[in-house]
């Protein structure tokens, strides 16, 4: 199965779904796209995606040089938090 299809599965089986990246050494800008696709359709479905991120992990520092942490929501119109605010990966 392709990657979104696990991510599609896990949130038809939970409220909530964690995904954990601090282990992670290798993602490229699709990946970080997938994310913000499956926090959409976690949103849309009434259900929450959370990352598993620590500043300074590689995912955090590749998401930062790529401009995906944030200091402001995205997609406000569907009243979701946008997954990469910057505040929530301080420490």
């Amino acid at each position: 199965r392709m990657l979104r299809d696990e991510l599609l599965c896990a949130l038809d089986n939970a409220e909530t779904v964690q995904v954990e990246l601090n282990n992670c050494t290798a993602i490229d800008l699709a990946g970080l796209q997938l994310l913000c696709f499956g926090s959409l359709a976690a949103s849309v479905g009434g259900k929450t995606l959370k990352l598993s991120l620590t500043n300074g992990t590689f995912v955090h520092s590749f998401a930062k040089k790529s401009g995906f942490l944030r200091n402001s929501f995205c997609r406000e119109e569907c009243g979701s938090k946008c997954l990469w605010l910057a505040e929530e990966y301080t420490s």
